[in-house]
Formats: C-alpha cells, sequence, structure tokens
C-alpha cells in the first residue's frame, strides 16, 4: 500500500495511507445460489402461484422468476399441472408434520394458542399458497382441486382435535362447538391470508390490522383463560 506525507498541526510531516483500490463491480462475485435446479423451480413456483394464482401463472413466468431456461424447467417438470403436483407435495408435507407434533401440544389455552398460531399464522407464505390454490378449487377444472380440498379439510381435522382436547379439560367456552371453532379458525387464517396478498399491497400507511393478532382474539373469545 503506498502512503502520502501530509504536515500536521506542528508541522511534523506524517505518513497517511492511501485509500484502498475502488473493487469494480464486475470483481463482485453474486451470492452463491446452491439449492438444487428442482427445489430452486419448485421455490419460485410457490412465489408466482401464491401472487398470480395456477391460473394465471405460466411455466415461462416461473423461469424467467428463478433464472433459469424454458427448456430447462421442462427437463424437471414437463408441464404445469405437473409443476403444481410437486408444490402440493410441499404443502401436504407440511400438513404431515402438523399432525405428526399434535399430540406434543398440550390443552392449556397458552399452549393451544402458541401452536395454533404457529402452523396456522395468516402471513406465512405456505398458508398464503395455500389460502391462494383454495380459492381456486372452487373451479371444476383446477388440477389440484380434490388435493387442496382434501388439505383443507386435514386442518379442520387438526383444529377439531385441538378444541377437543381443550374441551375436555374445560378449556373451551360453554356452548361453543368444537367443529365450529375448528371451522371458524381456518376459515379467517385462509380469508386474512388471501387479504395479505390483495389488500396489504394496497395499503399506503401502517394499519393496525395484523392478522395474528386477530386470530389470536379469536382463539380468546373460543378458549376460556388458563385460569378460568
Amino acid at each position: 500500500m503506498t502512503e502520502e506525507l501530509v504536515e500536521d498541526s506542528a508541522g511534523a510531516v506524517l505518513p497517511v495511507p492511501a485509500a484502498p483500490p475502488v473493487q469494480r463491480l464486475a470483481e463482485v462475485e453474486p451470492a452463491r445460489d446452491d439449492r438444487p435446479p428442482r427445489e430452486k423451480i419448485l421455490d419460485g413456483a410457490q412465489d408466482v402461484f401464491s401472487l398470480h394464482g395456477y391460473s394465471g401463472s405460466s411455466l415461462r413466468m416461473i423461469a424467467a422468476h428463478v433464472s433459469v431456461s424454458h427448456p430447462g424447467l421442462l427437463h424437471h417438470f414437463p408441464s404445469k399441472a405437473s409443476l403444481l403436483d410437486a408444490v402440493i407435495d410441499r404443502l401436504e408435507a407440511r400438513a404431515q408434520h402438523a399432525l405428526d407434533a399434535l399430540p406434543e401440544v398440550r390443552a392449556d389455552r397458552g399452549s393451544l394458542t402458541r401452536w395454533i398460531e404457529a402452523v396456522l399464522d395468516p402471513a406465512a407464505d405456505a398458508n398464503e399458497l395455500l389460502s391462494v390454490l383454495d380459492t381456486e378449487a372452487v373451479n371444476p377444472d383446477f388440477p389440484g382441486r380434490f388435493r387442496i380440498s382434501r388439505l383443507r379439510r386435514v386442518y379442520e381435522h387438526i383444529l377439531l382435535q385441538c378444541f377437543e382436547r381443550a374441551a375436555t379439560g374445560g378449556g373451551l367456552r360453554e356452548g361453543v362447538d368444537a367443529g365450529f371453532a375448528a371451522r371458524a379458525v381456518l376459515s379467517m387464517v385462509m380469508g386474512h391470508a388471501v387479504r395479505e396478498r390483495s389488500v396489504r399491497p394496497l395499503q399506503r400507511r401502517p394499519h393496525a390490522d395484523d392478522p395474528r393478532r386477530d386470530v389470536r382474539q379469536l382463539l380468546s373469545v373460543l378458549l376460556t383463560d388458563d385460569d378460568d
């Protein structure tokens, strides 16, 4: 490193290190993406399906989103329907994981609330994707109609078990049916997840409408306090 000479206030000559050379943009290496191509495409498909829905998406849109060629995408997924199947496989695996973990959840309100919020966070990418695809399941021509409808039923079943467990310990408020509670919570989650994709981008200033808070408030209506 070269040095320049300058005088200090006393007149002494001091060496000053020269500024380091500026690194050219071309020398800055982009962050490596070590995901296998198939997983990279699936991640991109989830993003595009969440934003545009299945019917509003195309393989070329997804290929452009993940910076792969259209033939390269077709090498892994020969059709949009096959890509949708793989995306739903991921959603089903997530639901199965939630179902497997349910026996470890305690029946008290605090434990149930934390677990439900973690699994059914309306702002979570997976739940936003599920909610968008669920709206398309009303179309009889939607290729994922049966599997998405079944996924909704799985989450209703998971919530039903949660509220039935609460009821056995006196944790479900009097007069509240466990099945109703399960459907009500899931409907709120799915509706708020769609809202995060539709209303949220249009809001130009902060709003006190956190979807997690709404879910928490609904649970407080359905479940008794821990010390009731």
